[in-house]
């Protein structure tokens, strides 16, 4: 059998960004991440790599191989977005 490419999109509402944030600082932890490190990188106010994070579990399926990953942040309102946010959309506090 031949390769072969699939793309798959995955959407997902935030309703704890806090508890999003945790479960990111865990599994870094788990991956080998030192604590304070991943204290430091995975924080509410960026849950794009919160998301990469939890999402690309950073080995691949076997017979696979996860070429990139990506997030993008939309908030709802300009008083959500984090003054450090680059790519909030074009929202700004």
């Amino acid at each position: 059998m031949g390769k072969a490419s699939i793309e798959v999109t995955l959407s997902m509402s935030i309703h704890d960004a806090e508890a999003f944030a945790a479960a990111a600082v865990a599994r870094a932890i788990k991956d080998g991440v030192d604590e304070q490190d991943a204290r430091a990188t995975y924080t509410p106010d960026d849950l794009r790599a919160c998301a990469v994070m939890l999402l690309d579990p950073g080995v691949s399926p076997d017979g696979s191989q996860i070429e990139d990953s990506s997030a993008v942040v939309t908030w709802d309102a300009a008083d959500d977005v984090p003054e450090d946010d680059e790519n909030a959309n074009g929202m700004s506090p």
